[in-house]
């Protein structure tokens, strides 16, 4: 959202990029062929929650305005203003709770209970899962029970970046739409218009955002850059030799705070070293090592997330075969 946009603007007229897919989305409100369910996939940061939720505001608002596109959310209207004030009535929105590493089956049972209420102002009952691929196998088969029987006028939005940890079933009985990364143009302007960075920090940042909004916004933040000049400094001192430091620095950057920071990084350090690898006339690595060292690396993130290993561990295993990888 620009600093120019208004809380009463249509949620649609504060996103970024996704064209074709929102064109499609308004088309289906506007023509009332909504699916019972809809799976929204693709990277963390590109704008699914947004666009879910600009889609729901046009389902509530109850003078819905028209254009080429299909229809969006008026933005004005006492609908419209408490779904931006995430207080509307008639939307649920249910994720894994805090303290917690998965979606219960008792929230997802409770969730079919309410959908299954009527609606108290919109015409619609709607819920949004955030971080769908979490939900535990008793979770995810409750809920399929509410997709393959959906009641009445309700509408399920599953958010995720890993849709193939999902029910194959849960999967074919949604709407699926793929989101893609944002392009650096539309990355340089989001953080132009947000931020009041200086034009070498935005595009550091866009450089490390890698087409994802929110990473590029968090990079705008000079704590963050400090973090990541930490990082870079932690990778160049790795050391097979000092098990203690390794350690240490797996700790720290094991941290809850820290950790979502790390895995990105980690994966833009190999993006980044193969990069410079392929452009120096004498390679320092092997290609392919590096390669299936970046892609054993990013398996272990997401596995590490399915089955709930700590952080540090995690780190510790990456960090100790890029030291072994590096010779050091």
């Amino acid at each position: 959202m620009s600093d120019n946009a208004k809380k009463d603007d249509p949620l649609f007229d504060r996103i970024y990029g996704h064209g074709s897919v929102i064109k499609s989305l308004r088309q289906e409100v506007h023509g009332s062929r909504l699916a019972p369910g809809y799976l929204f996939s693709g990277p963390e940061g590109v704008g699914k929650s947004q666009i879910a939720d600009a889609l729901i505001q046009t389902l509530f608002c109850v003078d819905p305005i028209k254009d080429s596109h299909g229809i969006k959310g008026c933005g004005q209207c006492r609908a419209c203003r408490n779904m931006v004030d995430d207080n509307h009535p008639d939307l649920t929105r249910l994720g894994v709770e805090k303290g917690k590493t998965r979606i219960s089956v008792e929230q997802i049972r409770q969730l079919s209970f309410t959908l299954s209420l009527t609606a108290m102002e919109a015409a619609w009952k709607v819920a949004v899962i955030d971080d769908a691929a979490l939900m535990t196998d008793a979770a995810a088969n409750a809920l399929l029970k509410t997709l393959e029987e959906p009641p009445k006028g309700t509408v399920i939005f599953l958010i995720t970046a890993n849709p193939g940890m999902m029910l194959p079933t849960i999967r074919s009985r949604c709407r699926k739409e793929r989101f893609t990364t944002l392009s650096d143009a539309i990355l340089s302007k989001i953080l132009t218009e947000q931020t009041d960075n200086d034009h070498a920090v935005i595009q550091e940042a866009v450089a490390l955002g890698q087409g994802r909004a929110s990473v590029a916004l968090a990079f705008c933040d000079s704590k963050l850059i400090d973090l990541k000049n930490r990082f870079e400094n932690d990778m160049n001192t790795l050391s097979i030799g000092r098990i203690g430091h390794l350690c240490d620095t797996a700790a720290f950057w094991g941290k809850a705070d820290n950790w979502p920071l790390a895995r990105q990084l980690t994966k833009t350090w190999f993006q980044q070293t193969i990069r410079a690898n392929m452009m120096e006339e004498k390679e320092f690595f092997n290609h392919t090592v590096l390669m299936d060292a970046a892609v054993w690396v990013e398996d272990l993130l997401k596995r590490a997330a399915v089955f709930h290993i700590p952080p540090r561990l995690v780190l510790e295993g990456v960090f100790l075969h890029i030291a072994r990888l590096v010779g050091q």
